[in-house]
C-alpha cells in the first residue's frame, strides 16, 4: 500500500479504479481480512479527509462499492463508516440543491450505489445499519428527484434493502410503492428516436420491477392493494416482443411473484398474458427467481385452468426447460398434477382450440419455439426413472391430443417438434 502514500490526485484516482477492478475479477478471493485491512485502512483515512460533495469522491464510492461486494461479510468492520458518510453525502448534496447550490448529483448516485452494494454484501448485518440511520427518509427524497439516475438506484436499494431489513422499509412503503408504480411502464412518445429495447428508462423501470417484486415475497397478501396499478403495467410489458431481455425476465418474475400471494386478483385474466409469460419462463435459468414464477404460474391455473388451454404448449416449454436435477421435488409434483388434470379434465377443450383453422398453430408454434435456446432440455421428460409415471403418462396424452388428424398432418408435427428437438416426449416417432 506505499502507492497510497505517494501518488497524487490523479494517480490516486487510477490506483482507486485498479483495486476496484481487482475485486471485480477475483471476488471472494480477496475476502481476507488481513487484505481488506491493508486496503480499506488508507481509503478511509482519504475518504475523512474530503468534503462530502468534492468531486474527486466519486473513484472512491465507486471503488468501495467494489470491494464491498468482492469481500462481503469482511465488509462488516467499516460497514457502519461508510455507511454514515454515504448518508452525509446524500443529505449535504440535498440540502445544498435545495438553497440552490450548484453541486452534482452524481454524489447521491454513487453513494446510493455504495449502500446497495453494503446491502448485498453484508446481508443481515445491514438491519442494524439502517436502525439507526435516516436512510430511509433520505430515499423518500431521491424519489421525488426528476433525474432518472437517482430514481434508478434508489429503486435498486429498495430492493436490496427489502431482502433483510423490511420491518423497518414497511412503515414506508405508502411513500415507495406509488412512486415503483408510475415508473412500471415506458413512455415510448417521450424517446421518439430510440426503440422500446434502447429507451433510457428501461434501466429505471427494469430495477423498479424488480424492487416491487422483491417488496411482493416480503410483504405478501398486504400487496394486494397495488395489484390494480402493477398488473396492467406488468402485462403490457410481458407481450412487447421488442422489450429489453432483461426487463421482460424481471417482468415475467414480478407477475409470478404477485401469483404467489394473490392468485384470485390475477387468475381471471391469465389467458391475456400467459403465452408470452410462459415463453419468458421457458428462457430463464434454473434459479429461486424462475422457481417463483412457475409457482405462480401453479397457483394461477389452479384457480383458472381454463386461462391456461391457449398457452398450453408454452406451458409444456416452461416444464420442459427445467434440469431434472435442479427441479424442486414439490414443483415438480404441481406440474405432474397440472398435467394430469390436462389429460383427464381438459383433453376436449384442448383438442378444439388445437384443431381450430383460425389459431394458425403451425406458424405459431415455430414462431414460438425456434428463438428459445433450452430446447435440448426438453429431453427430460423421455422415460425415465426420474421422472413420474403421471409426468410421462400426462405428456403421452398430450401427444396424442396434439397429433389430431383433423388439421394437423405428420409431416407438420414433425416439423414442429423437430425444431424444438421434443418429438420423442411428444410420442412422435
Amino acid at each position: 500500500m506505499f502507492a497510497f502514500g505517494k501518488y497524487q490526485a490523479k494517480n490516486l484516482n487510477i490506483l482507486y479504479d485498479t483495486i476496484g477492478t481487482l475485486a471485480d475479477s477475483v471476488g471472494r478471493a480477496m475476502a481476507n481480512k488481513e487484505l481488506v485491512q491493508a486496503i480499506m485502512i488508507p481509503i478511509m483515512q482519504k475518504l475523512a479527509t474530503m468534503d462530502d460533495v468534492d468531486r474527486n469522491m466519486y473513484p472512491v464510492l465507486e471503488c468501495l462499492a467494489s470491494i464491498t461486494t468482492a469481500v462481503g461479510i469482511e465488509f462488516q468492520d467499516y460497514a457502519m463508516a461508510v455507511w454514515q458518510r454515504c448518508q452525509s453525502i446524500i443529505h449535504t448534496t440535498i440540502v445544498k440543491l435545495k438553497a440552490g447550490e450548484n453541486v452534482e448529483k452524481e454524489l447521491i448516485v454513487c453513494s446510493l450505489d455504495l449502500l446497495s452494494a453494503i446491502c448485498e454484501g453484508i446481508q443481515g448485518g445491514v438491519e442494524s445499519l439502517v436502525a439507526q440511520s435516516q436512510v430511509l427518509q433520505l430515499l423518500s427524497e431521491c424519489l421525488q428527484d426528476p433525474q432518472h439516475d437517482i430514481k434508478q438506484s434508489a429503486f435498486a436499494l429498495i430492493g436490496d434493502l427489502s431482502k433483510n431489513c423490511i420491518q423497518h422499509l414497511a412503515p414506508y412503503l405508502p411513500q415507495y410503492l406509488p412512486v415503483l408504480c408510475q415508473h412500471l411502464k415506458l413512455e415510448q412518445s417521450q424517446f421518439p428516436n430510440k426503440g422500446r429495447r434502447q429507451n433510457p428508462m428501461v434501466s429505471v423501470c427494469n430495477n423498479a420491477c424488480w424492487a416491487i417484486g422483491e417488496l411482493t415475497m416480503k410483504v405478501g397478501a398486504d400487496i394486494q392493494p397495488y395489484a390494480p396499478h402493477v398488473m396492467p403495467c406488468l402485462v403490457e410489458n410481458i407481450q412487447c416482443e421488442n422489450l429489453n431481455p432483461s426487463l421482460l425476465q424481471n417482468t415475467a418474475i414480478t407477475i409470478g411473484r404477485f401469483a404467489l400471494v394473490c392468485p384470485n386478483l390475477l387468475a381471471p385474466g391469465l389467458e391475456t398474458f400467459a403465452i408470452r409469460w410462459c415463453y419468458r419462463m421457458a428462457r430463464m435459468r434454473d434459479d429461486l427467481e424462475k422457481n417463483h414464477a412457475c409457482r405462480g404460474l401453479c397457483n394461477l391455473i389452479q384457480v383458472n385452468p381454463q386461462g391456461i388451454i391457449k398457452a398450453f404448449v408454452p406451458l409444456l416449454l416452461v416444464i420442459a426447460s427445467w434440469e431434472p436435477q435442479s427441479t424442486p421435488p414439490d414443483l415438480k409434483t404441481m406440474f405432474a398434477q397440472i398435467i394430469e388434470a390436462f389429460v383427464q379434465n381438459l383433453g376436449q377443450p384442448l383438442a378444439t382450440y388445437l384443431n381450430n383453422p383460425k389459431v394458425g398453430l403451425s406458424n405459431y408454434l415455430l414462431v414460438l419455439m425456434q428463438p428459445c435456446r433450452c430446447w435440448n432440455r426438453l429431453m427430460v421428460f423421455k422415460e425415465s426413472s426420474k421422472v413420474s409415471d403421471g409426468i410421462q403418462s400426462g405428456i403421452r396424452g398430450i401427444g396424442t391430443l396434439l397429433i389430431s388428424p383433423k388439421h394437423w398432418s405428420t409431416d407438420n408435427i414433425k416439423l414442429i417438434s423437430r425444431s424444438c428437438e421434443c418429438h420423442s416426449f411428444l410420442g412422435i416417432n
